[in-house]
């Protein structure tokens, strides 16, 4: 991505999942403008309408010495 600052069109948090010691979070973001400053490839620009990206956090917690790592 360019180092201009995006804007998006929509942003959704899904809530925290804790499973076998992790608390994992994901973001997704939509973008529908400005897609040229994603686009490496002039050919692909006419056809994409659309960028969605997904962010995951995870934090892992040691059972063992009772922490998050």
């Amino acid at each position: 991505m360019s180092a201009k600052k995006q804007t998006c069109c929509e942003q959704h948090k899904q809530k925290i999942e804790p499973g076998y010691g992790r608390l994992t979070q994901r973001t997704t973001t939509v973008y529908k403008k400005n897609l040229a400053d994603f686009i490496l490839d002039p050919d692909w620009a006419a056809l994409i309408k659309t960028i969605i990206q997904v962010e995951r956090s995870t934090d892992i917690f040691d059972t063992k010495g009772k922490i998050y790592l």
